[in-house]
Order: C-alpha cells, then structure tokens, then sequence
C-alpha cells in the first residue's frame, strides 16, 4: 500500500536509526542484500536524498537511541561524501544515542576514514573479514585478501579507540576446522575486538554461490560438518571470554551491540536509503511497517513521494509472533514487563499449552524478569518457532496490542 506521512503517530518517542548505503566495489557471491557497483556521482545524489529523508523523519522530535550505517558497503563512499552524511547525522544533535555504528571491509577501510568516524561520534566499527583463507574468500567472492585485513588490523590498531566488532562465517566449502580456528585467533590477536558475529553461512536464494552450488562448483560442508566447525567457533571464543549472548553474537561483558539489541526486542526502528525497512507505531494502526524499493532509481525520482515507500499494518498475532522470534534469539530472552506492557498478557496465558510443554521439556524457563529459552531450546530454535506459529495461529481469544512502544531502558519508564 502507498505511504503518507499521516501513517505514522507524531508523538517523540526512542527508535533505533538505521542507514543503508547501497553501495559496494564488488558484490558478494553469498550477499543478498541490496547493492550496486559504487559510483561517486550516483554516491553524491544517494546521500542528498538520505540526508532530506532524515529531517523528514526526524523533524518530530523522535528520540534517536541507536544508530547504524550498513550497505553495501560504508567504507567504499569517498570520504568528503562520507563526512557529508555524518555532518548531516550529526546535526540532529543525537545526544539521546547511546551507541553509533558504521560498517567497514578491509579493502576500503583507510585512515582518513577511520579519522572521520572518530571525529564524528562514531563509537564502534563493524569490520567484515568473514575469512582469514584467500582460497576462502574467493569461494565467497569476497575482493579483500588475507593481505587487506592485516593492514586494517594496523590501521585499526594505530588510529582507532573505540569499540570493534569483526564478521566471520563458518560451514565455507572448503573450511577446515584448523582454518577456521585460525580464522578466530588472527582476528583475536591482531584486532583485539569486544565483540564478534559468527555467522553459519546461508545459502540465499539468487544469489551467485547459490548457483555456483546448484551446479556443483562448490560443495557445502554436510550439516553435521557445518554445525561442529559452528560449535568449535563457540568454544573458542567463550574460551576466551567472548560470551554468547545472541544466536549468532559474542561479547565481552558489556561489549554487546545495543543497536541489534534493540532489533531483537522489536523496539521501534527507522531505516532509511533504497531497500531500507521500518517498524513504527502508526497514528489508527498499533504497528507498520514501511518498505523502501530496492531500486535507486525509484527511489530518486520518488524523492517527492516520500522515496516511494510502500507499507502495511502488522496484525497483533503476527507482532506477538515477531516479538517471540526476535527475543528469544537472546541468551537473556523476553523481558516480562515489556512483553506484558506490549499484549496486556503473560506469555504462558497467551499459549498456555505450548508454553507448559516448553517447560516440562526442558525448552524455556521464566525468572522473575523475563522469559527465555535454554542452551537446550535455542538450539532448536526453528523447531519452536514452528510450534509457537502453529499455537498463535490457531487461538480462538482474540490477541491484542495494548501499547507500543512500551518499556524504554534508557528512559526507564513507559513510553506513551
């Protein structure tokens, strides 16, 4: 459906901000997210766009908690288009934002950038190795060469103080065990980072190493290879006290990435740039969602038509669905005064069956503050969401959303 600025509820309240750049120098064989080959003069109009779509958001007084620059690919936009958007970030005068993100690969990561980040409030860089293996890079597509990381690890390790976060995959065709676990150790040792994403590689549809596979050029590691190279990657990394706080995330206490955090407990969000996505309160609706096109050229000549963004109301049982998927990817789960100030229910009351045979299996347990899934119920996690779908869906009591946003921890008390 056609979006108006009528849709969305005036009212300040937290969002987390989130910015793609749908750019990048070479595209990815395993990526499906929306980008095209970098082009300065097509980089230039993108961001005047960005920056008019900010203000038009932000006009209202929302309170921005979070922010994140992802692509694509940040790093590969020359750098006065660079500090053009950070200048314009900055003169909302974020004060209210607890954390600023910006992504980096290796092969474009440069010191005038890394300087702009520190001039500008950035206060962690998300840096994409996902290999240390050249042969493995190839396999993924990736333009960074073992050669590349080791110069932004010294760049890094020179210019950068503050947080860091690195990318890996496993279940590459091709990854060992050794590889991979020289993977973790070079990372850890020359980049010292407080947090790292370990992510077991998905094969997406459309993309170029899911053809490459379906014709047999490369040959996925079985499940059971993919999920010990995964559970080798977890022992090391909580061996040395990087803890796993989210299905696919690992911290030093308090190093956690409190953007995600925010995603995973389905906080309101903004997302601007072409093939951005939103989730914010509507003014008649309790919830919408609004889509940017993934397409650029749509998305400059609807410039006045609001970026040609398309959006649809979120019904109470697929929310309450969404709210249980993302927070249980948490180690640390649902908190229960969010949840009951968002339904007006427990979850156990909600789908008391399913939730009582999650208990007595074993699968999920509730404190005094939240409800949450085991070591035992995370790693089945596609099978209980399967059941707990099964369960919303056929609910004869109606499910209703009785305020949202709801709980704010950085305000500390209920918004609304």
């Amino acid at each position: 459906m056609e979006f108006h600025k009528s849709l969305i509820h005036n009212s300040p309240y937290p969002v987390a901000l989130y910015i793609h750049i749908p750019f990048c120098v070479k595209k990815c064989f395993y990526c499906d997210f929306y980008s095209v080959r970098y082009s300065r003069d097509l980089a230039q109009i993108i961001i005047e766009e960005i920056l008019k779509e900010l203000h038009f958001f932000f006009h209202t007084g929302k309170h921005i908690r979070t922010i994140y620059i992802g692509g694509g690919t940040p790093s590969c936009l020359d750098p006065d288009i660079f500090e053009k958007l950070l200048k314009g970030i900055v003169s909302l005068n974020p004060a209210s934002a607890r954390e600023w993100t910006v992504e980096a690969n290796p092969e474009s990561l440069g010191r005038e950038f890394i300087l702009l980040c520190r001039r500008y409030y950035v206060t962690r860089l998300s840096i994409g190795i996902q290999s240390t293996e050249d042969s493995l890079l190839k396999v993924l597509g990736r333009k960074t060469t073992f050669s590349d990381i080791e110069r932004s690890a010294e760049l890094l390790n020179q210019y950068w103080d503050g947080e860091l976060n690195v990318d890996l995959i496993t279940g590459i065709p091709g990854q060992s065990q050794k590889i991979m676990q020289r993977d973790i150790d070079f990372c850890l040792k020359a980049f010292h980072p407080g947090h790292i994403s370990l992510y077991s590689l998905t094969i997406e549809e459309g993309t170029e190493l899911g053809k490459q596979i379906r014709e047999k050029r490369f040959i996925l590691p079985s499940p059971e290879t993919g999920e010990s190279l995964w559970f080798e990657g977890y022992r090391i990394l909580e061996s040395n006290k990087l803890f796993n706080y989210e299905i696919s995330n690992f911290s030093k206490r308090g190093k956690e990435s409190l953007h995600n955090i925010r995603y995973w407990r389905l906080n309101p969000y903004i997302g601007i740039g072409p093939g951005a996505v939103s989730t914010l309160p509507g003014e008649k609706e309790p919830v919408i969602r609004m889509t940017h096109p993934e397409d650029i050229e749509l998305y400059i000549k609807s410039s006045d038509n609001f970026w040609g963004m398309t959006y649809e109301t979120i019904d109470a049982k697929t929310f309450l669905f969404e709210t249980c998927m993302m927070g249980f990817r948490l180690k640390k789960g649902i908190q229960k005064q969010e949840f009951m100030t968002r339904f007006g229910l427990s979850l156990p009351a909600l789908v008391p069956v399913l939730w009582e045979k999650w208990e007595k299996n074993g699968w999920a347990n509730q404190d005094q503050s939240t409800y949450r899934l085991s070591k035992k119920g995370r790693l089945m996690l596609n099978t209980l969401l399967a059941e707990l779908s099964e369960a919303i869906k056929n609910r004869r009591e109606k499910v209703m959303i009785i305020q949202w946003p709801g709980y704010d921890e950085g305000a500390g008390h209920i918004i609304f």
